[in-house]
């Protein structure tokens, strides 16, 4: 009898040192936690771009808005699609994007094109690429830009670009099914602290 006690002394020791004397085990399915959606928005420029003059900042004007990767409407192209202006948010906002030089002259050219963001008609800091490539005649090429803005409401954005001879322009590659002459992404990352 002293045994049975004893084994029952320990298990009731196990029990209430261990924590499951006041454990209760949930059996229901969780409710899944509600989908989060990131505010994104996609604008190309599907036609050929041409610098009028050299060595002058060009802006970009988006002729596409990509609805399958755009999630909600916090921007509105404004200034004749020079511009997306920024509705109902206050914040950082990630911007990425690319160009695609073409030379569009007979021979091979050696020329420098530059890109860059401007917000409130201010160049963003980490927003700007150049190249200078020699380029064969009618080669295609790519610039990618990255970086970060602090948007208010109605601030806008422009793209713009500069070329050093006007046979460089912005064309897709006919190659793929859905060339693009220029590119950009908005993605809202977070809001100011407050």
């Amino acid at each position: 009898m002293k045994m049975k006690n004893l084994f029952a002394f320990l298990i009731l020791a196990l029990v209430l040192f261990s924590g499951c004397a006041n454990t209760v085990i949930d059996t229901r399915t969780p409710e899944p936690a509600p989908e989060t959606v990131t505010p994104v928005a996609q604008f190309h420029r599907i036609q050929d771009v041409e610098a009028d003059t050299i060595n002058t900042w060009h802006n970009i004007t988006w002729d596409m808005i990509i609805p399958d990767e755009t999630t909600n409407g916090f921007f509105t192209l404004t200034d004749n699609n020079n511009s997306i202006a920024i509705n109902g948010f206050e914040g950082i906002v990630r911007v990425q994007g690319c160009i695609h030089p073409y030379n569009d002259y007979a021979s091979r050219l050696e020329k420098t094109i530059r890109i860059r963001t401007l917000i409130d008609g201010v160049e963003a800091r980490c927003l700007q690429a150049s190249a200078t490539k020699d380029r064969r005649a009618s080669g295609v090429d790519i610039m990618v830009y990255s970086g970060t803005i602090a948007v208010h409401e109605g601030s806008k954005v422009q793209i713009q670009w500069m070329t050093e001879d006007t046979n460089i322009i912005l064309q897709g590659d006919t190659t793929f099914d859905n060339p693009v002459s220029a590119s950009v992404n908005f993605e809202k990352i977070s809001k100011f602290n407050t």
